[in-house]
């Protein structure tokens, strides 16, 4: 895992991720904090910091483009290394490094300008790699990044309009039956358990209008469950800083869970009651906001609540992880494009109090009694 945490991200049920886990014989991270996931490793890398790196990252698409710099403003302050050098030790240590400096060629696109392509033989470090990634955008050396920050700019007339390199643009998209068929003779040809469950019919050359499958769930569920992240919030990840958690705890939309007033009202609700949010497939446990704001038939929980990392302080549990009520399945999953389902049916049910496992001090309801 590599600045991962599939034990926060993704969907399901976290006891069933728990078994997936404790089946894996060794386990690697390479990180900066704590996390849910690698709480489970063998072996921790510490990585860089953000700001203690290199590298040039790609501003993508459709509007603006442009490779943009990131540059260290101070000295590790441990025994760390990037990413980057982190993979290019192992791989020399394991006798492939040949084979991760092509991989790193094609990756990188490095392959389009064979003068930039990196050489067998040789270790490159982060610095290095920046340079080609700048020399490859607009021929421009890493000090001229160090001076300008980026190369950003507004993307021309002919890259939005072209029409694929000459060719026509499909409008009946062949490569997508294409590409079921091949899948599916591959599948076959190797008795891949799951491949009569494969929703083969997602395939479709021409756009299909088909009803996703949470709206037939029963009808007991009678609200949409949404997650949402604010703008100060990189998926949540963010919340150890010290700063951003002050701005966050705060917020009231990101201390409870928020309920149209009139929908709350109508269901006995008020500001504060705490509910289960439960789905047919799991459950978790918030205070509940009633806002104008929100649409009547839905409601929605601050990805800020979910976090349930037990080393860093600066991480509070707040009643569950908001994907426990989102389902694993291949039925919820779009074949043909891997896209997992994002939002679930629930019903909500008032308790009459916090359940134990949310009361302590390092809990979020905890802290917020004793402030």
């Amino acid at each position: 895992m590599c600045h991962a945490n599939p034990m926060w991200n993704l969907s399901g049920d976290r006891a069933r991720w728990h078994e997936v886990l404790r089946g894996l014989r060794f386990i690697v991270a390479i990180d900066v904090l704590p996390n849910e996931s690698n709480e489970w490793a063998d072996v921790i890398l510490p990585a860089h910091d953000l700001l203690e790196s290199w590298n040039l990252t790609m501003i993508e698409p459709p509007h603006h483009e442009g490779m943009c710099l990131r540059q260290p403003v101070t000295p590790p302050l441990h025994d760390t290394r990037s990413e980057e050098d982190i993979f290019n030790e192992l791989s020399e240590r394991l006798g492939i490094l040949d084979i991760w400096n092509q991989v790193l060629n094609f990756a990188n696109g490095f392959v389009m300008k064979p003068e930039l392509m990196l050489q067998p033989g040789r270790k490159y470090g982060e610095r290095e790699i920046a340079e080609r990634k700048g020399l490859l955008w607009n021929g421009q050396p890493l000090d001229w990044y160090v001076e300008h920050g980026h190369a950003v700019t507004p993307r021309r007339p002919d890259k939005w309009y072209r029409a694929w390199e000459g060719m026509r643009l499909h409008f009946y998209l062949e490569d997508v039956l294409r590409a079921r068929d091949t899948l599916h003779s591959k599948m076959e040809a190797v008795d891949v358990p799951i491949r009569h469950e494969w929703a083969w019919q997602d395939y479709q050359p021409l756009p299909t209008a088909v009803l996703d499958p949470v709206h037939h769930e029963p009808p007991e569920y009678d609200l949409y469950a949404i997650t949402f992240k604010d703008v100060q919030i990189n998926f949540a990840e963010s919340l150890s800083n010290p700063w951003i958690q002050d701005i966050v705890g705060n917020d009231p939309v990101h201390t409870a869970a928020l309920l149209n007033r009139r929908t709350g009202t109508a269901r006995g609700l008020r500001d504060g009651d705490v509910v289960e949010i439960a789905s047919p497939y799991g459950r978790i446990v918030a205070r509940i906001a009633l806002s104008e704001g929100v649409q009547p038939e839905t409601i929605c929980v601050s990805n800020a609540l979910t976090r349930v990392a037990t080393q860093h302080r600066g991480v509070r549990h707040g009643g569950g992880n908001f994907n426990e009520l989102l389902p694993a399945n291949l039925a919820n999953t779009d074949a043909c494009s891997g896209q997992p389902e994002t939002v679930a049916r629930v019903r909500v049910t008032r308790l009459a109090s916090l359940p134990q496992e949310l009361t302590g001090p390092d809990s979020v309801y905890g802290r917020r009694r004793t402030q």
